[in-house]
């Protein structure tokens, strides 16, 4: 699979975005400029705006022509003096939008993108924007390469990519974001397919009490990888919140990695699994990897995985890795996930971090289970942080006896040095446990 990859490093992206704005401060009123504004030789639309809030509704169009109506008053209407509403035929390859004055923008995929070069560049500024992109279910094909650069205000700002119903086949999709500074919102929608295709994200919420949130809508990954790369705000005072949802599946040696840094800060992340539909390689063994990787940092963290009490079971005949790591100071992880069914290996770790911690793992297999069970509860030292011991639970629970455990022959508990630890198993696995000088039972 011969793939074009983009990749843009997140502190350009800030330069990008105050270089954009200084340049936009000289100017006046609301417009839409025509030009080479990257200097790279195909033509660019620039859409700028002044210090009042502005909607603007763009549409991009396959054959590059554009539609970009901006109210410069905000009144609900297009129709005023001092609005702008402008079509071209284009061809277009960048838009890019300058925005000051606490705005809200959509941009609207109108058709079918089919060996397609598309770059959106948004640079918010203002108190609050809103920035929302719909594919309205057209797919992106064919050595297209779309790509979204995102530079967030000092405030709040608003970031929806919805992707429902979209089939992206043999191209590359990406997305950067550096939601800078404040209180920050960000929401990906993914595709219903990604076929022989590679699906980015990379988002920097920045400082601030920040959320982000994925959904995989149901979608199928064919031959394809999928990267999710999300960082929280460093700052010990704030919290973020990341949540995201998987109801999709992994076919032909494809490969999803997502990657959660929640940073300082008493953060939460919550995922969810359902079930009755997710899997790896559901049609058989190629090779498929899904893997997540979640670190809290230091703070008192909430870490969940679960099945969200949905009925089936999900089907793994490649790999599923996950991850937990809490990182400093008193952390809770949990794992409850109930149906599981295939050949491949579930691989789950968990690791509370200095201080004590709580970690509790709950897994079942389905009947037909003969999947591999490498399992790891581990709470760690208590590092000189907490005087007290940690509390690792875990229980593996194989219905149907033939699923077996990992390259130690047994799942593991392990209650780490320092302070006196309670461990807990439970379940019909061999298991193994270490350093609970409270029991284990």
């Amino acid at each position: 699979m011969a793939l074009i990859t983009r990749s843009r490093p997140l502190a350009a992206l800030v330069l990008l975005g105050a270089a954009l704005l200084a340049a936009r401060s000289s100017e006046a009123g609301c417009s839409i400029i025509d030009g080479d504004r990257d200097g790279n030789g195909t033509a660019d639309v620039r859409i700028v705006g002044d210090a009042l809030r502005h909607a603007v509704v763009a549409e991009i169009h396959n054959d590059g022509s554009y539609l970009i109506s901006v109210d410069c008053n905000n009144n609900g209407s297009f129709a005023d003096a001092i609005d702008v509403v402008r079509s071209a035929p284009g061809p277009v390859e960048s838009y890019i939008f300058e925005l000051v004055g606490s705005d809200t923008l959509t941009i609207n995929q109108t058709d079918d993108l089919v060996g397609a070069l598309r770059h959106v560049v948004v640079a918010m500024g203002g108190i609050s924007n809103t920035v929302t992109f719909h594919s309205q279910g057209h797919a992106i094909l064919a050595g297209s390469d779309v790509a979204f650069d995102l530079i967030g205000s000092p405030r709040s700002d608003t970031v929806t990519l919805d992707f429902t119903g979209s089939a992206v086949a043999s191209s590359v999709v990406s997305v950067r974001g550096d939601m800078t500074f404040d209180q920050d919102h960000v929401t990906v929608k993914a595709p219903a397919s990604v076929t022989d295709s590679n699906f980015d994200v990379l988002v920097d919420l920045g400082p601030g009490f920040n959320s982000f949130s994925w959904d995989d809508n149901g979608g199928t990954l064919t031959n394809s990888n999928l990267a999710v790369e999300v960082q929280g705000s460093d700052v010990t005072t704030e919290t973020d919140l990341v949540t995201t949802r998987f109801a999709g599946s992994l076919e032909s040696n494809s490969r999803a990695d997502f990657n959660v840094r929640l940073n300082s800060g008493d953060d939460q992340f919550i995922g969810t699994f359902d079930v009755s539909t997710y899997g790896v390689d559901k049609l058989g063994a190629s090779g498929s990897e899904a893997r997540y990787y979640v670190n809290g940092g230091p703070g008192f963290d909430r870490l969940q995985v679960s099945d969200a009490g949905t009925p089936g079971a999900a089907v793994d005949n490649g790999l599923i890795d996950i991850r937990l790591e809490g990182y400093l100071q008193p952390d809770t992880l949990t794992l409850d996930w109930h149906g599981l069914t295939g050949s491949g290996t579930y691989r789950f770790r968990a690791t509370g971090g200095d201080a004590s911690d709580v970690v509790v793992a709950s897994l079942a297999t389905d009947p037909a289970s003969t999947n591999v069970i490498d399992a790891l509860v581990s709470t760690d030292s208590e590092g000189d942080i907490s005087f007290f011991g940690d509390t690792a639970y875990l229980g593996v629970v194989d219905r149907g006896g033939s699923a077996s455990p990992g390259p130690a022959g047994a799942v593991i508990v392990d209650g780490g040095l320092d302070g006196t630890d309670y461990c807990a198993y439970f379940g019909t696995l061999p298991h193994l446990a270490f350093n609970c000088e409270a029991g284990t039972y």
